[in-house]
């Protein structure tokens, strides 16, 4: 009798490590599910922005490009005065996936971004889904984004004069899609716009007069960033800014340097900007502030597994004016 107590003593411990391992795979597959039910709402509040933008193009009269077969009304033409660089058919398709919706949400939550915490956007016009993405998970996980946008776009983006990337934030705000828009806009590139046609620099201004936002703008390079900062930290009035989002390659958020450099998704090292001026990542990073850069949609989805629920969303498309990763390609 005396050698049972010990065998008991055991069987207890066993029995209560198997109780706390228990707990514990219960409240990870509970984590699990709401991050499941966030992702899946997320792509929900994408599909509906999609919806209502389709609508506002058709109501506004304006016709589709004839690059966009899926007649999103999301996908532009390939050049028009607005267009600032080359671009990608298949990135612009596959950027209306609302499994990028879903992958902003993942990339937040891994960052430790929660609800009610600010963060600071930069856009621009040339990835008009992966904007609708953030702006989707954003929305979501109630979060607080300060945005700033710019109007230029690379070829197939946001490039109609008269559905500009501020065009379609205001649609999604007035229609109660998503419940903010950019507090400035910049016509597009950094201290001296870049526009391969011309009129597109005065163009870009009038948009932005006509979205009613304040438009930026600098006699240096330096200054475009100091601004933008300037903004993005007034507008937390305070509160720590818990990450700096960027989607596409505009100068003044990655700076005038390498760019292809940049892995997309979760910035995890900074590569040096030895080519050129430093831009906003570059301050984001020295106050230690997570980064996630979204660019390269194709690599993006490898990298991070993302399930395509539209699985022919550009992947073969072959009109690419670019290589792939290049720098200000998009």
């Amino acid at each position: 009798m005396k050698h049972a107590q010990p065998e008991v003593r055991l069987s207890r411990l066993t029995m209560a490590a198997l109780v706390v391992l228990g707990a514990v795979v219960v409240a990870e597959q509970g984590v699990r599910g709401r991050q499941d039910v966030l992702r899946h709402r997320a792509a929900q509040v994408m599909e509906q922005a999609l919806v209502q933008l389709k609508d506002a193009r058709i109501a506004g009269g304006l016709p589709f490009s004839s690059d966009d077969v899926g007649k999103t009304g999301i996908i532009g033409e390939e050049l028009t005065p607005l267009v600032t660089t080359l671009g990608s058919l298949a990135a612009k398709r596959m950027s209306l996936d609302p499994g990028l919706a879903s992958l902003a949400v993942d990339l937040l939550r891994a960052v430790g971004v929660k609800e009610g915490d600010v963060i600071a956007v930069g856009f621009s016009g040339s990835l008009p889904g992966l904007n609708i993405a953030v702006l989707s998970a954003a929305h979501i996980l109630k979060l607080d984004p300060i945005i700033i946008s710019s109007v230029g776009a690379s070829q197939w983006g946001a490039t109609e004069p008269h559905f500009t990337w501020l065009d379609m934030e205001r649609v999604l705000f007035g229609r109660g899609v998503v419940p903010f828009r950019s507090t400035a806009a910049a016509r597009g590139g950094g201290a001296k716009s870049n526009f391969l046609l011309e009129g597109g620099e005065a163009l870009a201004a009038e948009v932005i007069r006509r979205n009613g936002l304040a438009e930026l703008t600098g006699r240096t390079f330096s200054e475009v960033v100091q601004r933008r900062l300037a903004i993005y930290l007034k507008g937390a009035g305070g509160r720590p800014i818990k990450a700096f989002v960027n989607v596409g390659g505009g100068a003044a958020n990655l700076g005038r340097c390498d760019q292809s450099r940049i892995a997309p998704g979760i910035v995890r090292r900074l590569p040096p900007c030895n080519t050129g001026n430093e831009g906003l990542v570059h301050e984001f990073a020295r106050m230690g502030m997570p980064i996630i850069h979204l660019l390269q949609v194709q690599r993006l989805v490898r990298q991070y597994g993302v399930t395509l629920q539209r699985p022919a969303g550009g992947l073969s498309e072959t009109r690419q004016n670019c290589p792939t990763g290049a720098a200000g390609c998009s």
